[in-house]
Formats: structure tokens, sequence, C-alpha cells
């Protein structure tokens, strides 16, 4: 009998997927989650994570002290859980500050888990698009304000960072997820 892609994955493995808003985070995490045959209850989305630790009716759930909130509770809660029951799960989040990224990295390689970044970009005038034109069901409350302030707080890679990384970009969804896949395939040796 053949194997499904998720048990030629390795026993845990950790795949974040981050970058600017509205770069298509989500819908190349979800795509490529398929692809690799990811059960939906493993791909954990700030977008919605961030309601399970702030007050939706509070103040701006993009503050500083906010996100902290968010992305500890990602880091003790969700990281460590996948980790412990050895499995490989999907995070879709900005992840702007190498710090955070830097932590989770750390985490994985004292796990030895295999550790994935896809860093996904796109062009600003489909970015700024895609907030102009939002699908009523979108979770995100991403304006152009606050991509802008994203975007001025951004952090780019670091060199520690730069052997686990896949650059993707978003532009194009449909590439971006088949791109990525190959990608991802390739860099844990599994022929599909």
């Amino acid at each position: 009998m053949e194997k499904s892609v998720l048990d030629k994955l390795e026993k845990t493995s950790l795949i974040i997927g981050y970058g600017l808003p509205k770069t298509g985070k989500t819908t190349i995490l979800k795509g490529l989650a398929e692809l690799l045959e990811i059960p939906p209850k493993l791909i954990y989305d700030t977008d919605i994570l961030r309601w399970e630790v702030i007050n939706k009716n509070g103040p701006n759930p993009y503050s500083e002290e906010n996100m902290k909130k968010v992305y500890d509770y990602i880091i003790q809660d969700k990281v460590f859980k996948s980790l412990a029951r050895k499995e490989t799960s999907i995070f879709d989040a900005t992840f702007k500050r190498q710090d955070i990224r830097k932590k989770i990295l750390n985490i994985t390689l004292e796990n030895k888990t295999k550790f994935i970044m896809l860093y996904i970009t796109a062009d600003e005038a489909i970015i700024l698009n895609r907030i102009d034109n939002k699908h009523p069901n979108d979770s995100s409350q991403i304006t152009r304000k606050s991509y802008f302030e994203h975007k001025a707080k951004f952090q780019e890679p670091s060199q520690q960072e730069q052997e686990y990384i896949i650059k993707i970009n978003g532009n194009n969804l449909k590439d971006a997820i088949d791109e990525a896949h190959y990608k991802i395939m390739e860099r844990l040796g599994i022929n599909t």
C-alpha cells in the first residue's frame, strides 16, 4: 500500500508561513496543507487564534501588547503541543519580528524537528488591492493603515533563518501553492 504524503513527512515537521498581511499566506498554506494531507485542525492561523487570547471588543488587536500575548500563546500552547503529539503542523502568521521566529526555530532545533519557513511575499499593488477588496468572510482586520504599520516594523529574515527559508511569491495564488508544495517536498527529500 502506498504511503500518504503525510506519512512520508518526518514524524514531526513544523512549517511556518510568514510575511506581510495580504501576501496570500492563508490561501497558500491551506492549499499546501491539502496537498500535504495535513488536517485543517493542524493549521494554526493567528487571525483566528487571536480571539482565543484577546477580547474582540477591546482596543487595537494589533498592539504590541496584544501581539505578544498571541505569539506567546502560539508558542506555549500550539507549538509545544504539536511537538509533544508528534504532529506535522502549519502556522500562519505575520511573524514580523526575528526574535519570535528565532524562538520557534530554536524550539524545533532542540526537539530535532524538521522546520521550514515559507517566507511569502507579494507585490505591494496586489497587497493593497486585496486589502481594498477583502472577501466578506475574511477574518483579518487588516486595513491599509495597519498594513503600513506592519510593513514599517517587519524584520527581514536573519542570516540564521536563511537555511530554513523557502521564499514564495504570492501574486498568483495557485502557482504559489504548487511552488510551495514542490519546494517543500524537494527540501524534505520526498518524491511525489
